[in-house]
């Protein structure tokens, strides 16, 4: 009997043992997979920088307006869905190296690494605090509302994001960049508000007072359609648990009462049915001290400025952040068929073509003519569109959202007033 205990025990040791040596082989040979799998992802990067004219891993600071972005392949190595249209990529360097700092607020120029797959780049905002070991950005899925839009936007790359990418996978990223963000060395209360998906530089904000001055007051005031809908919502509330100068509210257009009930109940700050009314901000706010930052939709953040300089908040304690699609002024006006026609010629490029339409803007009139510019947010905020003109004079659909240097222009929303010379 005990020769036969013993046995058994041994074989059970021995199966406990075959047993943890698959699971590490198979764990080991996960791990390869997903190096391998990401090392491809990397060449493809460096590929398709060599096929765009980006000749090493740091933009051309010519090209790139100054900006001289670094792209780097990250990979993903985690997927948070937050919401029913949103979701997180927690992005790592693939060989454990420490990631920039940036500060909160800034956005990533993101890529997607393979060329049959979205080929357009798209600024995503921060949302945690600065980490060396990782970076995260909230994407929110886009959805169409018509055919032609659905064509558009399916190969869009929030589409792609959503439908394809998975952990081990890389992506091409650039930055942080940004004007809008937190100045690290700023004492004074700050008012955080979000519509949306607005929500993800504020998280990068509010995180980081809340880590490095946990005693500086912050209110947050957060749109969002419903509890669906509400990306890091409960994350958000959640802090006030264990930081007391932090209070957040979020106001809901569309919301059962059953539904806000149960939110009051079981998590901290307040939570209203309805639309944000400056008299909330302002009641709990001196508005002669704090500092406020929006995010959201540009019809949105018009309304609110207009309503806080009412209040008396001064302009420059004012901070907004908008990545809206251009918006073309001329192209519906009485002659707008029949715009000037002007030459413009990329000089790095030593391509020449001609501007015939205001529906078209220069970035891309030089995209039709082959020409490479770096792109981002395509309305203005971003500046990595930039470049030097050297020769003629650019206007714009719509007041840059940046400083904008003599002597450069964004292509994205500008169109030549002049036959031009671009460094491009």
């Amino acid at each position: 009997m005990e020769h036969l205990l013993l046995s058994c025990t041994s074989l059970g040791l021995a199966t406990c043992w075959a047993v943890g040596a698959g699971y590490r082989a198979v764990s080991r040979a996960r791990r390869r997979y997903h190096l391998v799998r990401c090392r491809q992802q990397s060449l493809q990067l460096a590929w398709r920088s060599a096929e765009n004219a980006l000749h090493t891993a740091v933009l051309d600071p010519s090209q790139a307006g100054g900006n001289g972005l670094q792209w780097r392949a990250l990979e993903v190595a985690e997927i948070v869905r937050e919401s029913l249209d949103c979701q997180s990529f927690y992005l790592v360097d693939p060989h454990g190296q420490p990631l920039p700092e940036f500060r909160p607020g800034q956005h990533l120029l993101v890529r997607p690494p393979m060329t049959s797959a979205s080929g357009l780049t798209r600024c995503y905002s921060l949302s945690s605090a600065p980490n060396p070991d990782y970076w995260r950005i909230t994407v929110k899925r886009q959805i169409p509302h018509d055919r032609h839009q659905a064509n558009r936007l399916q190969s869009g790359l929030s589409h792609w994001m959503h439908s394809h990418l998975q952990t081990g996978d890389c992506l091409w990223v650039a930055g942080p960049a940004g004007t809008f963000f937190l100045p690290k060395d700023l004492g004074s209360p700050i008012v955080c508000l979000a519509a949306g998906v607005g929500i993800t530089p504020m998280a990068s904000m509010i995180r980081w007072s809340l880590e490095h001055r946990p005693q500086r007051p912050i209110r947050l005031f957060f749109q969002a359609r419903d509890h669906q809908h509400w990306p890091l919502g409960e994350t958000l509330h959640g802090w006030s648990r264990s930081f007391p100068e932090y209070h957040a509210t979020t106001c809901f257009s569309q919301i059962d009462e059953s539904n806000l009930l149960e939110l009051s109940q079981r998590l901290p700050g307040t939570f209203h049915h309805g639309h944000l009314a400056v008299e909330q901000i302002t009641g709990c706010t001196d508005v002669h001290q704090a500092h406020f930052f929006l995010c959201g939709p540009q019809a949105w953040m018009d309304a609110l400025r207009h309503a806080l300089a009412g209040q008396g908040v001064a302009p420059e304690r004012i901070h907004w952040e908008s990545f809206a699609s251009p918006v073309r002024t001329r192209a519906n006006q009485p002659g707008a068929a029949h715009a000037p026609q002007f030459e413009t010629h990329f000089q790095r490029s030593e391509t020449s073509a001609q501007w015939t339409s205001d529906e078209h803007s220069l970035w891309e009139l030089a995209q039709e003519s082959g020409v490479v510019i770096p792109s981002g947010c395509l309305s203005g905020v971003c500046g990595c569109c930039r470049v030097r003109v050297l020769q003629g004079q650019v206007t714009y659909d719509q007041e840059p959202a940046i400083d904008v240097p003599p002597g450069e222009c964004l292509t994205c929303i500008g169109r030549p007033a002049s036959n031009l010379v671009l460094d491009a």
